[in-house]
Parts: structure tokens; sequence; C-alpha cells
């Protein structure tokens, strides 16, 4: 594991963030169940989803909103206007999650979200840098988790060596711990 630091030199007034990563089996839905457990155990927080690809988005959007998580997504890039109205609502607490791909993510601030959720590791270990580096005004991102499946594992593990960022491996919440965040 690496021993450097966990705090991204871009975050605003030096906030450390807290780096995780959460393994999870190569079925169709456990990133997306993992994603989801998370997500209800933060307890009101907000949450910035980072994918890949438009498929995984939809397929995020689908399972949430299904789940009765108050999420959006945009399809297209939006101009400032729109996309300052999606983070009025997600300030308002009328929006929990933001889904966007990392093309449709410019103009978002992390700063603005409680969690940064990595849904896909990029092969890149620039993306998953710039991903951290938009942080604007907005202060409350204090953890960034991704979620990490079979078919990431190289992806991933060349971005743990590259970054010089220590991500821990933490545990995804459990049956008794949803059960809890939904009875509050």
């Amino acid at each position: 594991m690496n021993s450097e630091s966990s705090t991204n030199p871009t975050a605003p007034s030096n906030t450390p963030l807290e780096h995780s990563y959460y393994e999870v089996g190569g079925e169709m839905f456990d990133k997306t169940n993992a994603l989801s457990a998370l997500i209800e155990c933060s307890a009101g927080g907000t949450a910035l989803v980072l994918c890949g690809t438009k498929a995984e988005a939809d397929l995020i959007e689908v399972v949430l909103k299904k789940r009765g998580v108050a999420v959006a997504k945009p399809n297209v890039e939006l101009p400032t206007g729109p996309k300052l109205s999606l983070i009025k609502q997600v300030q308002n607490g009328e929006i929990s999650v933001l889904v966007v791909t990392d093309t449709l993510s410019t103009g978002f601030d992390p700063g603005e979200f409680n969690l940064l959720v990595n849904y896909s590791i990029p092969a890149d270990p620039e993306v998953y840098l710039h991903r951290m580096e938009r942080i604007g005004s907005g202060q409350k991102l204090t953890k960034v988790a991704s979620i990490v499946g079979p078919n990431d594992q190289a992806n991933f593990q060349f971005i743990r060596k590259v970054v010089g960022i220590q991500i821990d491996l933490k545990v995804l919440p459990t049956s008794e711990d949803l059960f809890l965040a939904r009875a509050k």
C-alpha cells in the first residue's frame, strides 16, 4: 500500500480527501448495488458519480431511481445556466445524486458534493486526478470512493501506483448497515 499522504493538493483550503475503494464481483449489478449501498449509508449526503460511458450512466440512473434515490443525469453538454440549476437542486436537497460521464462533467464542481464516486475506473491516472482537480468554491467534498470490479483491477492498480495518493480498501455496508440507514 502506498504510504504517501491521502490529501489532494488541489482541494480547497488543503482539505484532506479520504480516498477509498470497494472491490465488487463481476456480475451485472454488483457495481450498481455497491453504489446504491454507499449512497444509502451516506446519511443524507450528496454524491457526484463519474462514469466512463453513457450506458453506465443510464444504468445507474434507472437503478437508483427504482430504489427511491433523487438522481439526475444530464444527457448532453449543458450550458452554464442549466448546470447551475442542477447544482442549486443539489444544494436545496431536491437531488442527492448527480450522475455524469467524464465528457459531460465539465462545469460541475465536485466540491459541492459530500462524496465523489469513481464508478468507472479510467485507464489514465491523469483522468482520475482530473476528476478531483475541478474543486472550486464548494468545500463539502471529503470522500472519494472508487468501485472496482474484476475488469477494473489492472487500471486501478496502475492508478494506485502512479498517483501517489493513499487509497484504502474498505468494506461495503452490510445488510444491517443498510437496514439502520433506511430506518432513519
